[in-house]
């Protein structure tokens, strides 16, 4: 397992690894952000951003390509809290998610609040995502995060109020 801003060492090992040149790893479909050489059986490879489970791992020595599945699983996200947790009937307000390992690997993720598709969504970084809210109603909502095959909820983190009732 790894975070999915990447950045952490795999080390892979096998056979007939070659010579400290010509060597090459991914994860997925995604090249690692480096790849070192360490002997005849062992390479490093240091993890992209990404997300998924049970990625294969492909090293590539020149032309030849190893590949073992179910390798590799990125870090599921998760939602541990938003701000505001109140906003107007009306929509129109922007709510920050935040959590772990929203990675940047999706620049458009799909935030929704209750059964509503947040009208528009924004990576902010590894830890918080930005949703537009559209007009709703409701006490004690649940905002779910999509990112990739994986969902991420936070229930009765969000209720929308009348203007007079906000605080």
């Amino acid at each position: 397992n790894g975070p999915a801003a990447g950045a952490s060492i795999l080390t892979l090992t096998g056979l007939n690894f070659g010579v400290s040149s010509g060597i090459d790893a991914s994860i997925g479909n995604s090249s690692c952000a480096s790849t070192a050489w360490q002997s005849d059986s062992s390479t490093v490879c240091t993890t992209p951003p990404g997300s998924g489970a049970g990625l294969f791992v492909q090293v590539h020595v020149g032309s030849l390509i190893s590949s073992v599945t179910n390798a590799f699983t990125y870090n599921a996200h998760t939602i541990s809290s938003v701000h505001p947790r109140t906003a107007p009937t009306t929509g129109a307000a922007s709510v920050t998610l935040f959590g772990l390992n929203f990675a940047g690997i999706d620049d458009t993720p799909s935030v929704s609040l209750g059964e509503t598709v947040c009208e528009g969504t924004k990576w902010v970084s590894d830890t918080s995502i930005l949703c537009r809210l559209s007009a709703g109603m409701g006490l004690q909502k649940t905002f779910a995060l999509s990112l990739t095959e994986r969902v991420a909820e936070l229930s009765k983190a969000f209720t929308y109020a009348a203007l007079s009732n906000l605080s």
